[in-house]
């Protein structure tokens, strides 16, 4: 079974900010804005209850969500997925996170990570 994700890149909470710049699934290398949606800006997310977490907006800015990838990657069952941050000050403590997600139109249900095989 092969299972289609669509990766959503966004950046993390309040102290700290970046973005995936890129990512290798199943082998196959690709740059944004391929697989991921588009960055508004490389800028923190001041309030986890706006839409600006799921949706990569800058509700600040005036930028209230983003549009979605052009494309998905295609990641068979058990392969290898290794995401590329950007560069990381020292000074920005706090989590990276990585959102991915099943694209709804491939017809897949199923989005499963073994988080005790995944490398931190």
């Amino acid at each position: 079974m092969r299972q289609y994700l669509f990766f959503f890149f966004i950046p993390p909470l309040v102290v700290g900010h970046g973005f995936v710049q890129n990512a290798t699934i199943g082998g196959k290398e690709y740059d944004p804005p391929r697989i991921s949606r588009e960055i508004q800006g490389n800028f923190p997310i001041e309030n986890v209850k706006l839409i600006d977490l799921e949706c990569g907006g800058n509700t600040t800015g005036g930028i209230i969500g983003s549009r979605p990838a052009p494309l998905h990657a295609p990641a068979a069952a058990g392969s290898t997925v290794n995401l590329r941050w950007t560069a990381w000050p020292e000074s920005h403590q706090g989590p990276v996170i990585t959102y991915m997600a099943r694209c709804p139109d491939t017809g897949e249900h199923v989005l499963s990570i073994d988080d005790t095989k995944s490398e931190l």
